[in-house]
């Protein structure tokens, strides 16, 4: 059995109490989760969870709109300056991966990824085309299938 936890709640503007829509998925029988989404204050919101820079293996994307997409350079410096030293694996369909890696590629002066916290990028599959794209070490809906999710 797996725990949901709402990490944020909020729509597309933040409120005082509540940051952009999050979710983690930790599964009682894995060491580390899924994190739907990157919007607003992640690192803050996986700490008030109680979820450490390793609680966390794999980041799905659902599109790109900036609310679901904007923090991913910081929670990529947040996990490494937080001890990370695992890749976080990040899967979305290709055109909100090619998103993401520009989004990255904006503060890749500033991230380490070598030497901490790295991104395997996963490109899913478009419908009836197969994958499009695939980097890294797992097929695409491999991370999402791992959690009881189907895409």
């Amino acid at each position: 059995m797996a725990r949901l936890i709402f990490l944020g709640t909020s729509a597309a503007l933040p409120t005082a109490e509540r940051t952009n829509a999050l979710l983690a998925v930790i599964p009682d029988t894995q060491p580390s989760g899924l994190l739907i989404d990157c919007g607003g204050d992640v690192y803050a919101a996986l700490q008030r969870a109680r979820l450490g820079p390793d609680a966390i293996s794999d980041l799905l994307i659902t599109h790109a709109h900036i609310d679901h997409i904007g923090s991913l350079s910081s929670l990529i410096e947040s996990l490494r300056l937080g001890g990370r030293t695992t890749p976080l694996r990040i899967y979305a369909l290709p055109e909100v991966i090619e998103v993401a890696r520009r989004i990255v590629q904006v503060f890749d002066y500033e991230l380490t990824l070598d030497s901490g916290a790295r991104a395997w990028w996963h490109a899913g599959a478009r419908a009836g085309h197969g994958p499009h794209a695939t980097v890294g070490r797992r097929a695409p809906g491999a991370a999402a299938r791992a959690y009881g999710l189907h895409l």
